[in-house]
């Protein structure tokens, strides 16, 4: 069941979570080259092909990324709701942290390749056939553990938080749905990021020196950040991840409640009407 208390099957929200991922990662795909530069400490290009390499491998992870954090969010509610069907606040966030570990599960390799692919500037295929070739198929389980740690956390704060918020806002404060979501979305976007932002700049390091001769640790490359720039040190780049995580909480919320509403009016027309007229009055 959705937040508008609409009830969708598996499918459904997982095409929902696909679509929705595209849009937010065209959009704000110049946030994540500038973010991995800054962890990575490369030099920054303002130019469109710095900005949107990767993009491709990117928008290909993303889909089934929330594709997968939409629908396992479906599928693991009857496991966490009440006897009544319904979440309370607090599964509600469970649930959602768990469908994003999941998520990680595609997130982690696809990010490993996108991450050498900026870094050596070669193809996809090319990137893909190079780690593998030289580390084995075990390389695209590198910075796993990191992954589903911050996307936990982040899918959270996506699918948990941003609505448990939102809907105590209108209840105890008496917001308009609008004002309830812009606080609820911009409290849970800044919350995801000060959360998952160590973990990222973490993987980004474990993952980015995949092809490295020396393999550094998760233990050494904690130890290593904190030499070198104590706490500081794990939020490199957090104001580009920081804009695209706000940016994000409201991209994919407005456009799975969008979609949501489109698919509704659809299933009603298509009950109502017959024929091939109230297809076309549909599209």
């Amino acid at each position: 069941m959705s937040a508008n208390g609409k009830k969708f099957s598996f499918w459904e929200q997982t095409g929902i979570g696909g679509l929705s991922g595209i849009i937010e990662v065209c959009c704000t795909q110049p946030t994540v080259a500038v973010k991995n530069a800054l962890q990575e400490a490369r030099p920054i290009h303002f130019t469109p092909r710095f900005m949107y390499t990767g993009l491709v491998v990117n928008a290909a992870s993303i889909a089934p990324i929330t594709a997968v954090q939409f629908g396992a969010n479906m599928a693991l509610t009857p496991y966490f709701a009440g006897k009544d069907g319904t979440l309370s606040p607090v599964m509600k966030v469970a649930t959602a942290c768990s469908a994003g570990m999941i998520s990680s599960l595609v997130s982690g390799p696809a990010e490993l390749v996108m991450i050498q692919q900026q870094r050596f500037n070669t193809s996809l295929g090319g990137t893909f056939k190079s780690l593998v070739s030289q580390r084995g198929p075990a390389i695209m389980g590198k910075g796993l553990s990191l992954a589903a740690g911050r996307d936990g956390l982040y899918v959270g704060f996506v699918l948990g938080t941003c609505s448990v918020v939102t809907s105590q806002l209108q209840q105890s404060f008496g917001l308009s749905p609008s004002a309830a979501f812009t606080v609820g979305g911009l409290a849970s976007g800044i919350g995801a990021a000060i959360m998952t932002h160590p973990f990222d700049t973490m993987k980004t390091k474990v993952q980015g020196n995949a092809l490295e001769p020396n393999q550094a640790s998760i233990p050494e490359v904690f130890r290593s950040i904190w030499k070198e720039g104590g706490l500081g040190g794990f939020y490199k780049g957090f104001i580009a991840r920081g804009v695209r995580l706000t940016a994000a909480m409201f991209i994919l919320n407005i456009s799975k409640s969008k979609m949501e509403d489109a698919l509704v009016a659809f299933k009603s027309d298509s009950k109502n009407t017959t024929g091939g007229e109230s297809v076309r009055q549909v599209l």
